[in-house]
């Protein structure tokens, strides 16, 4: 699973030349967030198939193409699988709407960080925080749809490499983390036996990961604030 992000860069400059966009979004439309809950339904940025090098907004949580009732309905009824879609679910005859998505809409959601949560051998939960060595963005691969005016989208995940599988041991999942220089290679995919290929060989880009606050997983506490990024240590982990 994947539902809690991070994107801290505020100059949509660097933005759009890091991921070689044509476009540079106003910079009051450039979602800042040291911690996003998925179960938020926010904004996040993305970079479209059908337009890979324009960097657009869309609402975290799919729901099927042109849906004729509330996304609040959708996002209620199936919760997580709004955020995440696996990638053993593909052309298993679950969605057929997410397989054409697949094909024909693949997204790289633009990012600085995420976090699991690690599940130690007493105690509760710990969340940790990935992200690039060098501190900078890097994308997450991703299905959308048309809604309307607006994009919803979905993180694709996979099974985790040795870092996740480690820290993330309780589902050992990891979403598909892009290095920018390959989002057109990723997104402009579009024959299903190349996808099911490129899903077994997969490998993610490094990352490192370290504990952080549990504020990260607790519902009832506001967790968008700077030092929730800040290495913490536990008596659990020891």
């Amino acid at each position: 699973m994947c539902y809690h992000i991070s994107q801290r860069q505020k100059n949509p400059q660097k933005i759009s030349e890091l991921f070689d966009a044509e476009n540079v979004l106003n910079p009051e439309h450039v979602p800042v967030y040291y911690h996003l809950n998925g179960f938020s339904h926010a904004n996040v940025m993305v970079m479209t198939q059908e337009e890979p090098d324009i960097i657009q907004l869309a609402t975290w949580g799919i729901a099927p193409p042109h849906y004729k009732d509330s996304l609040e309905t959708y996002w209620k009824k199936y919760t997580g699988g709004t955020l995440n879609t696996r990638d053993d679910k593909f052309f298993q005859n679950y969605f057929s709407w997410k397989d054409e998505a697949l094909l024909k809409n693949k997204c790289l959601i633009l990012i600085d960080g995420l976090y699991e949560p690690h599940k130690p051998s007493q105690g509760k939960n710990i969340p940790f925080f990935f992200e690039r060595p060098n501190h900078e963005m890097f994308g997450l691969l991703g299905i959308y749809t048309h809604q309307g005016g607006i994009l919803t989208c979905s993180v694709i995940t996979t099974t985790a490499d040795p870092l996740f599988e480690k820290i993330h041991n309780g589902a050992k999942r990891m979403p598909m983390c892009v290095a920018p220089e390959d989002k057109d290679y990723m997104i402009l995919m579009n024959r299903q036996d190349s996808l099911k290929e490129e899903f077994k060989i997969f490998r993610s880009i490094e990352l490192n990961a370290y504990p952080v606050s549990r504020d990260v997983i607790n519902a009832h506490k506001q967790s968008d604030y700077p030092e929730i990024i800040n290495r913490l240590e536990y008596a659990e982990l020891s």
